[in-house]
């Protein structure tokens, strides 16, 4: 466990002060270094790096599958391309608050789809 220090790195053989500034500075860089460490490593596990690779899998499975917008369930929708889950189901609770959708131009009123979301799923999606 680490203790705080209130000195970084004081030298006691020597007695200029020019080398232990550089020794401290030195201590610092080092700290900072695992610091950054300890950051990526937070930020990798956070990213979790296999759902991203099983999603864009699934997605590339589905690209000779047409689902129909009507009648998907929420793991149909949620292989499309830059969809997830939160995504699926608001698109699930528009469509039932609507009677369906009559166009596919539609998706692009559900909240968190816009045109550019709309234009990469275009192609895996039907009424």
């Amino acid at each position: 466990m680490w203790k705080p220090v209130r000195t970084l790195f004081v030298n006691k053989t020597t007695s200029s002060s020019s080398e232990t500034l550089s020794q401290a500075k030195l201590g610092r860089a080092v700290l900072s270094f695992f610091l950054v460490l300890a950051l990526m490593v937070y930020v990798s596990r956070k990213f979790d790096a296999n759902r991203y690779l099983l999603k864009t899998f699934r997605s590339q499975k589905t690209q000779n599958i047409l689902i129909n917008i009507n009648s998907a369930t929420v793991q149909e929708l949620d292989n499309l391309p830059q969809i997830g889950r939160k995504t699926a189901e608001k698109i699930i609770s528009y469509r039932l608050e609507h009677n369906g959708f009559r166009d596919l131009r539609e998706l692009e009123c559900v909240k968190g789809i816009g045109h550019k979301k709309f234009i990469a799923m275009q192609k895996y999606i039907t009424i």
